[in-house]
């Protein structure tokens, strides 16, 4: 028998399938029917792929992966056909694949519901899990905290709001950009450590970290470093935030000189030309909430690369990741997919 993974790659796209083995755990769903997760193991670079099987589940929309920490938390969609999409209509599964003893529990919702992007699961040292859900509230700047711990299974609730000081954003505001107003999580990272830490990203505007693991939370919000351009879109295409143990946070921006091209039928400017990008990565190392605390590492710059492998120019050709300039005398690769 193969040794298992140190460290997997997981597909978050679950199958809808039986694959039964020594990871299976059943539970049942929101309507009482039984619901079976499995995990098929792969040695990286394979994926390993995640089975989810139950009558109740909705066929049209896969299972997915919403976090891992050890744990993991999925989930199902039970409603009907390709346009159920609300929230509503998903069950949520905290699956602990541990070969000793896997199991599986459907976690209550809070109220009303919450979206992928605003949970973070927190796996603790003494086995057991923290789930914590941050949504904005109906006042501006004040937030809804909803923490679930697993030994007590059961919903808590705080109405939070940024604490003092909190420094103005660093840059002039650019028409259009009305999304930097109000934080909107596009993604969460872990800190852990004895208050529990959690950060919801942001990724233009900042991380609002919270202690969840304490009796009386509170939010202190960290901004964003800022890039040199002013082309506001989902932050998610364009950055990536990651905590390093004992380094701290790695922020990784792009930027993308781009060349409109308009439609010929409609005028509109449906699709852009990328004519060259950039790579920068920021460090904080203190995490506090000043602005200073980001330092510019590098940059990186598409025109550093040289690419001597025809077989590989060919792979990128058919892809659409690489760009070749009207000379004919530069090549680069555009890591976002979009050209």
């Amino acid at each position: 028998m193969d040794r298992r993974p140190d460290w997997i790659l997981l597909n978050t796209v679950a199958i809808a399938g039986r694959n039964s083995n020594a990871s299976t755990a059943t539970d049942r769903t929101r309507h009482g029917k039984t619901i079976e997760v499995s995990l098929s193991l792969e040695h990286p670079p394979h994926p390993s792929i995640l089975y989810v099987h139950s009558s109740d589940m909705n066929l049209c929309m896969p299972p997915t992966v919403v976090r891992t920490a050890e744990d993991l938390l999925i989930s199902v969609n039970m409603g009907f056909g390709p346009y159920s999409l609300s929230p509503n209509d998903c069950d949520y599964f905290i699956y602990q694949p541990h070969t000793s003893c896997p199991s599986l529990q459907l976690l209550q919702h809070p109220h009303p519901y919450f979206n992928d992007n605003d949970v973070g699961l927190l796996h603790r040292s003494d086995g057991q899990y923290t789930v914590a859900v941050l949504v904005p509230a109906a006042t501006p700047n004040q937030f809804k905290l909803h923490v679930f711990h697993s030994h007590s299974k059961i919903w808590s609730c705080w109405t939070l709001s940024v604490e003092a000081p909190q420094e103005p954003f660093p840059m002039k505001l650019p028409t259009g950009s009305a999304q930097l107003h109000r934080h909107s999580s596009s993604g969460v990272i872990i800190i852990g450590g004895t208050g529990g830490t959690i950060g919801w990203v942001d990724h233009w505007r900042g991380i609002i970290f919270c202690d969840v693991l304490r009796e009386r939370p509170s939010l202190r919000e960290l901004i964003d470093a800022d890039g040199e351009d002013d082309s506001f879109g989902p932050g998610w295409h364009r950055r990536g935030v990651s905590f390093i143990r004992d380094k701290g946070l790695r922020l990784v921006h792009l930027e993308v000189t781009a060349t409109r091209l308009r439609d010929p039928e409609t005028g509109f400017f449906f699709s852009f030309k990328v004519d060259s990008w950039a790579l920068i990565t920021w460090s904080n190392r203190r995490m506090t909430d000043s602005h200073k605390d980001w330092h510019r590492d590098c940059t990186v710059h598409a025109s550093d690369f040289t690419l001597d492998n025809p077989a590989v120019t060919q792979g990128l050709e058919s892809s659409g990741l690489l760009i070749c300039t009207t000379m004919g005398l530069q090549e680069s690769i555009c890591p976002c997919g979009t050209c």
